[in-house]
């Protein structure tokens, strides 16, 4: 950083100077004389000499300049810094305030103490207009601040320094690039919109090949990310076309895959993955794209070529940290054709790789339905215990809740049965699943004469409750708890547009005539049954064995 020169000053302070009595020694012109010749901390003792015997003396501001330029020379920052505000507070008026704020400007910036050294540049144009050659040292300065901030990840005190950058210095050179890190900053932190208005005025600037093509990727990644594909495809097509030497073209070949993948252009997407595969590219590049290719086949429902793919990402990078999503999905596609034991050695490994929770939740999930289906009850509920703790609240939970419930109750198990569909409905209130499992709950509480219970539920979600499902089943349970009446009456609402459940409602009608006594109100129920519903085999059976026919 360039010091100014003062022997303009000296030449003025030596006009000026007023003659001292002979037998007085005069401190300041030894000074002087002293700093002429090169002897810097000499010319400070003269100082100290001078300012100790001159409290009064017109001089002492040009003294403590002197003094500073001294200490500037020595590079003694600290003490320089020291006399040149020791100058500008005690005589604000001082001829020489201009050159003092020029000086301490540049002790600062030579310190380090860039938002300061901003400060007094900010005080310095309104006392002094402007000073290109302070304009371009201190906003250089500025601007290499906030680069710094940047790169120690302190994105807050960056982001207002470049500010004050852009406020300040419209005119400099670096204003591109301060929009530049702008950008990225708000890239970072997923505010797209504002990235695409710093970017876009970054890269009308003098930029490197390198930085301007990044500008254009983040452009097309904006957009992209902005749920705008057609916005995107230009940026990259660009990278492509005007920047062969760009270090990222493989991750922009991968993003072009994967607007074509979201165009369902399955066959340009591949053609991008696999261009991607023949450039020069990273082990994490190649493995994505890999994945991506497994993901269109799986698209394409071309197993054995997706497979292939998963296969290679194994076999290839065998440390990469896509390996855990291949094991995945190799554990799927064999549990969806049934291949179950291969299924659950792909999600074991999975679960053994894995270190993020969502991944491990699904391949918790993936081992339990192997078990699921091979008939171990026990096994599958032991990994899809880790599901509902690590995703009480997920999908996944819901699933599992509802199929361990759905088993039990098939098994006659109707006391696990009933906790399982009753955490299901506590969690999941508004599922579809949680619609299905509700009836079965009922049943399973009627299964253990928990009629009560069962009758609550009933007149809970009967309001809400869309078909006949739930008013067949409150009938059955007011029947079997002896409540004619109620059973009757309700009943008799079943529709006829299910006719499944309205041959049950007939049924149980039935019942509730014989055990009130009405035999043939009972009879004339059990004959509408085989009547209009003879092909419904449960209830025509049991209502032909009412009407005291044979049946097989």
């Amino acid at each position: 950083m360039d010091i100014p020169k003062v022997r303009f000053l000296l030449a003025i302070f030596l006009l000026s100077v007023t003659l001292v009595p002979a037998a007085e020694t005069d401190w300041l012109k030894l000074a002087v004389k002293a700093h002429q010749e090169a002897l810097y901390s000499l010319s400070n003792r003269q100082i100290e000499n001078f300012l100790r015997t001159h409290n009064q003396d017109p001089r002492r501001d040009f003294a403590y300049l002197l003094r500073a330029v001294n200490y500037l020379q020595l590079k003694n920052f600290p003490e320089a810094e020291s006399s040149l505000l020791k100058l500008l507070s005690d005589f604000p008026q001082s001829v020489y305030g201009r050159e003092a704020y020029r000086y301490l400007i540049l002790v600062r910036l030579q310190q380090g103490k860039v938002e300061l050294a901003f400060s007094d540049y900010t005080t310095f144009g309104e006392k002094y207009g402007q000073d290109d050659n302070l304009s371009a040292q201190v906003g250089l300065a500025l601007f290499s601040r906030g680069v710094v901030l940047f790169n120690q990840g302190e994105r807050k005190g960056s982001r207002e320094i470049f500010q004050k950058f852009l406020n300040a210095f419209p005119g400099q050179e670096q204003v591109a690039s301060a929009f530049y890190y702008l950008g990225l900053m708000e890239y970072q932190e997923n505010r797209f919109r504002e990235a695409i208005n710093y970017l876009q005025k970054a890269r009308t600037g003098k930029m490197s090949q390198t930085v301007l093509a990044d500008i254009y990727l983040k452009l097309g990644d904006c957009y992209l990310n902005s749920q705008q594909p057609e916005e995107a495809a230009p940026y990259y097509q660009k990278v492509l076309s005007d920047f062969p030497g760009f270090p990222q073209r493989s991750a922009v070949y991968y993003n072009l895959a994967v607007i074509a993948r979201r165009k369902t252009d399955y066959d340009q997407a591949r053609s991008l993955l696999q261009q991607l595969l023949t450039e020069k590219t990273t082990p994490k590049m190649a493995a994505m794209a890999l994945l991506e290719l497994g993901r269109l086949s799986l698209l394409e429902e071309n197993w054995s070529r997706a497979q292939g793919y998963f296969q290679e990402v194994i076999g290839k990078y065998p440390e990469s940290e896509f390996l855990p999503e291949a094991l995945l999905q190799l554990g799927l596609i064999n549990f969806n054709q049934n291949n179950l034991q291969v299924a659950a050695d792909y999600f074991q490994k999975c679960l053994e790789q894995a270190r993020e929770e969502p991944m491990r939740i699904q391949a918790f999930f993936g081992l339990g339905y192997t078990f699921y289906k091979s008939d171990r009850l026990a096994e599958a509920r032991q990994q899809w215990n880790q599901v509902l703790e690590r995703a009480p609240g997920s999908t996944f939970a819901s699933e599992a809740l509802f199929l361990l419930g759905r088993k039990e109750f098939d098994a006659g198990d109707y006391l696990s049965a009933s906790r399982d569909f009753q955490t299901l409905l506590s969690r999941f209130p508004e599922s579809n699943l949680s619609r299905l499992a509700l009836p079965l709950l009922i049943e399973s509480l009627v299964q253990q004469k928990k009629l009560d219970q069962a009758s609550e539920l009933c007149l809970k979600y009967l309001p809400a409750a869309k078909g006949d499902d739930l008013k067949v089943l409150f009938g059955k349970v007011l029947y079997l708890n002896k409540n004619w009446e109620r059973a009757r009456q309700v009943l008799s609402g079943v529709s006829k547009a299910q006719p499944l459940l309205k041959a049950e409602a007939l049924f149980y009608l039935g019942q509730v005539e014989l055990a009130l006594g009405r035999k043939a109100e009972a009879e004339q129920h059990f004959l509408e049954v085989i009547t209009y519903y003879p092909d419904i085999g449960q209830w025509s059976r049991l209502a032909r064995q009412a009407l005291g026919q044979k049946t097989e």
